[in-house]
């Protein structure tokens, strides 16, 4: 895997972390996709295509 593509990886949790960390505080956050999912089983939320976090003044895209 490229190290790129590896550092991605870690940065995309990363930055959800932050946004959930926010959400405690009670920064609203929102996440706009063409695909998103959620298992309920497992807790894992997936968002695919054209993805963008905002919260506050952070904004975060992603193809």
């Amino acid at each position: 895997m490229h190290k790129c593509l590896r550092q991605l990886k870690l940065f995309v949790p990363f930055c959800f972390l932050l946004i959930w960390a926010g959400v405690l505080w009670g920064e609203e956050a929102r996440i706009t996709a063409e695909n998103m999912s959620y298992d309920s089983k497992t807790g894992a939320f997936v968002a695919e295509k054209n993805v963008r976090i905002e919260r506050v003044e952070l904004f975060i895209t992603a193809p």
